[in-house]
């Protein structure tokens, strides 16, 4: 039994949150593409998968479906073959129809309507010296599956609503954003966690301070580098158990297999983001110096460890350029390095971070010394280990 629907393409049919979960029998719209009785599909982004016992078209695009197992869905779905999905990804880029207007820019109402599923939005960062935006860069309140416009023009499209009400229309577009796909995918299987017989207190009361993650994030050439390894001097020298993980250094050994797509900067930082949380929850304090350009990416660092500090090392990208240490920014303008971050590639601004650093305003000397101050404040004044005076 096969039924095919109106538009050509990759199987795609999209799914609301059903009423009964976890459950057998769905419902939806055949977007696009064909699909058989016994075909294996995969839901996303939730990346369960199962396999159709039976479906029954309904009217209109509207099929309802039943599977071999029960799945469990968070919200909206779309249902594809696993060798052809869609984009799972909670930030991307709209090119609008209609240029929206600064106020509908700023206003906290904003939602994408996408194959009927309804999605509040956010635009990240916009240009407030605009009056009008033709083309808007959104963070979904959680992470979707969508196509790009230009791959599968159903799925990649959608409406802008305000308060309920229309407003425009656009294409979606991933340019510089990564597929989380594989982000959030888990493989392992049939693994137990070992609790350790150490406590976070015993560390505590060994080295005189908490562990944590001083997580550096900037351009290249706002002295992250710089300001991390000269902060990781001074602490050790009072005494604190610290370590730098920097960018450069890591893509020699862990990250040597990584390049610079947004799908493998993204999953750079999942793996520093881990490490910094082994480290801090080793009692160290952890300091990672990466540009880490993603807002997504930094929100799953700072889940991976129980004590996150995000320093954005702030300083304006022509400040950045004029310093240029690693002549990149030069390269990047002749376009001998693609996906370069503030060039072409995104930077999403930290949104609340722990600590901001002017190192465009600042010496070394006065931006150490204001982080210094805050781990004082943070991690506690008194580590066991003071280095001896000379």
């Amino acid at each position: 039994m096969t039924i095919t629907a109106l538009r050509p393409g990759p199987l795609r049919i999209a799914i609301q949150t059903p009423a009964d979960n976890p459950t057998l029998n769905l419902s939806g719209e055949l977007v696009s593409g064909e699909l058989r009785v016994g075909d294996r599909v995969l839901f996303s982004p939730d990346n369960q998968v199962a396999t159709v016992s039976a479906f029954e078209s309904n009217a209109g695009n509207r099929i309802s479906l039943t599977l071999d197992r029960p799945v469990h869905l968070a919200g909206p779905a779309l249902i594809s073959h696993e060798d052809n999905v869609p984009v799972q990804t909670d930030v991307f880029l709209i090119k609008l129809e209609t240029p929206l207007s600064k106020d509908q820019v700023l206003s906290e109402n904003l939602e994408a309507r996408i194959c009927a599923n309804r999605i509040a939005i956010s635009v990240v960062a916009p240009d407030k010296t605009l009056n009008t935006h033709q083309e808007i860069t959104v963070r979904c309140a959680a992470v979707v599956a969508v196509d790009e416009y230009d791959d599968l023009a159903a799925t990649g499209s959608c409406e802008l609503l305000l308060d309920g009400v229309e407003i425009s229309r656009g294409q979606i577009n991933m340019k510089g954003y990564a597929d989380q796909r594989q982000l959030r995918t888990v493989r392992a299987t049939n693994i137990t966690r070992v609790n350790h017989r150490v406590t976070d207190e015993d560390r505590r009361n060994r080295f005189g301070h908490t562990g944590g993650v001083l997580w550096l994030t900037g351009l290249s050439g706002s002295g992250k580098s710089t300001l991390a390894v000269e902060l990781e001097t001074e602490l050790f020298n009072r005494g604190y158990q610290v370590y730098v993980l920097d960018g450069d250094n890591i893509r020699h050994g862990l990250n040597a297999n990584l390049g610079f797509s947004p799908e493998d900067r993204s999953e750079n930082i999942r793996r520093v983001g881990e490490v910094a949380a082994l480290f801090a929850r080793a009692g160290f304090i952890a300091i990672s110096a990466f540009i880490s350009p993603y807002q997504s990416d930094r929100e799953r660092a700072r889940a991976a460890a129980d004590d996150f500090h995000e320093v954005f090392v702030s300083a304006d990208l022509g400040v950045c350029e004029n310093r240029d240490p690693k002549g990149l920014y030069a390269k990047a303008r002749k376009g001998e390095i693609l996906d370069f971050t503030g060039i072409s590639a995104p930077y999403e601004l930290p949104e609340n971070p722990e600590l901001t650093v002017d190192t465009g305003n600042l010496s070394v000397e006065e931006s150490v010394h204001a982080v210094l101050e805050y781990v004082n404040a943070n991690f506690g004044a008194t580590p066991k280990y003071p280095a001896e005076s000379t």
